[in-house]
């Protein structure tokens, strides 16, 4: 197999000669196939703190048991999982928020993507983790002298006392950019949370759309009424989400309609685009590239990304309505008289993409900009925030967090018997940014008692592979090298017809 990008992995295309008579069969290189189990797995929540987030918090802290549930059901079958569990909010703050307008500071305030040791509503009595602003938690028995809980608390009960975040943060969220600070910008408080060797898991829970802006947009400037309303949110979603075809900005006014073909709006510093927020090729690139190209880890299928949002459904599409706020009861918009000049004002605010018929507290406005982010990662999940009870999406996050990669071959390979594949090791040096990458030789090419690889049909593949094949490295009973990864592509017979 040719290899025309060996560092940077990406999907190409080839054509082999099939017989006289059949129709040409396109052959692709496979997106990249994880093949090194990897037990470490650090886990970022990211909690929405502004108001309006309290039904859907307590919900998720209820179901933290369950959640750890699952990974001591792992340990009791030899699975140990050695986890660091950080919280972030939504509060970093926004372009001309120093006015302090929907609670912000400016950019860069807040929380500043700074892990929560405790969270700003932590009940009394609450201890943070010992050390360090982060839980260091290993289900192996034999390895528990490590881990950081407080004597007087479990391990549920210290990750409650560190999502118990509250609802008084910036009403202008910036998900995303929370986030990419936490993990980006070498932030003194967070130092010792990613670790090269783990798996990374960020789990985004909720009720609005990302609003993230650069410090030079002003969008949120309450004194510059050129850029919308000021007594919503509703301004993160008119600069940063567009619709339609020819695309333009969500309306500062009611759409009389559904709106559709919604997207992130690009930025005209990324290249075009009437959007002012910052363009999310920003996040999409940092977890779904290489370190090498400035990603977040040197094998980008290492980065596990879920919503516990709204989902923007296209047949459902977008409206935007006026309202003078939110009912405390029903939790919808509450409709004023366009023609009143006497307060409540009347301002366009985004109409709920879902809520829940026997809780109405549970609500969500479309997360067009966060789930694009979201869904570009090779491992991705997106479950809706409007559920009253989150035990499935627990359980669903859990299990893609304690099942390790089984190099599942994501589409057909023309022989299973004669499979193209290059594997590589990629041995990541401390301090170094070019790991050193050896290629692995087939198992029947390969001298006796070489580490080798092979394809296996694996039945832990069936539900991500379409022949259950996976790619197996025999290392002859050996570990592999320190702080190293497996990195596989095979030809393969794409999964839909290539155009």
């Amino acid at each position: 197999m040719t290899r025309l990008t060996p560092l940077l992995a990406l999907a190409l295309a080839g054509c082999y000669d099939p017989p006289v008579g059949s129709p040409p069969t396109t052959i692709i290189e496979s997106p990249g196939i994880n093949v090194s189990p990897k037990n470490k797995v650090d886990l970022l929540f990211m909690i929405d703190n502004s108001n309006s987030m309290d039904a859907m918090q307590t919900q998720l802290r209820a179901r933290f048991q369950t959640f750890f549930d699952a990974f001591a059901n792992a340990a009791s079958q030899n699975k140990y999982a050695d986890l660091h569990i950080g919280v972030v909010t939504s509060d970093f703050g926004a372009s001309g928020g120093s006015q302090k307008t929907n609670k912000c500071d400016d950019y860069g305030g807040g929380q500043s993507g700074k892990l929560q040791a405790l969270g700003a509503k932590a009940p009394a009595g609450c201890v943070a983790p010992v050390g360090v602003p982060f839980i260091e938690y290993n289900f192996d028995p034999a390895q528990q002298q490590g881990n950081n809980l407080p004597a007087s608390q479990s391990l549920v009960q210290t990750f409650t006392c560190m999502a118990s975040v509250g609802s008084e943060g910036c009403g202008y969220e910036h998900q995303l950019e929370s986030v990419y600070a936490a993990l980006h910008n070498n932030v003194d408080a967070n130092k010792g949370f990613l670790r090269d060797d783990a798996r990374l898991a960020i789990v985004f829970l909720t009720n609005e759309d990302d609003g993230s802006a650069p410090p030079d947009s002003r969008i949120y400037d309450p004194t510059n009424l050129t850029f919308g309303p000021i007594g919503t949110s509703y301004r993160q979603t008119m600069w940063g989400v567009e619709c339609g075809a020819p695309e333009m900005l969500t309306p500062d006014g009611p759409s009389m309609g559904v709106l559709h073909r919604c997207d992130a709006a690009p930025n005209p510093a990324a290249g075009g685009g009437l959007g002012k927020e910052f363009d999310v090729t920003r996040y999409i690139s940092f977890f779904t590239q290489p370190k090498l190209a400035g990603g977040v880890k040197f094998n980008p299928n290492d980065v596990i990304l879920v919503g516990i949002d709204a989902p923007y459904d296209e047949s459902a599409g977008l409206q935007v309505v006026l309202a003078s706020g939110i009912d405390p009861v029903t939790h919808q918009y509450a409709p004023c008289n366009v023609q009143s000049e006497q307060p409540p004002r009347c301002e366009p605010a985004l109409q709920h993409a879902c809520q829940n018929a026997a809780d109405p507290a549970f609500f969500g406005d479309a997360a067009v900009r966060l789930n694009k982010v979201i869904g570009a990662a090779k491992v991705n999940k997106v479950l809706s925030i409007c559920d009253n009870d989150y035990t499935p999406a627990m359980q669903a996050i859990a299990d893609l967090l304690t099942e390790p990669p089984a190099g599942c071959v994501p589409d057909a390979l023309p022989s299973l018997t004669d499979p193209d594949c290059v594997v590589e090791d990629w041995t990541e040096p401390n301090g170094s940014s070019m790991p050193t990458i050896t290629e692995i030789p087939r198992c029947d090419h390969a001298q006796a008692g070489a580490t080798c690889w092979r394809v296996d049909v694996k039945p832990e593949c069936a539900k991500t592979s379409p022949q259950s094949a996976g790619v197996t490295v025999d290392r002859q009973g050996h570990d592999a090298p320190p702080d190293t990864f497996v990195n596989a592509h095979c030809n393969a017979i794409p999964s839909t017809p290539t155009p």
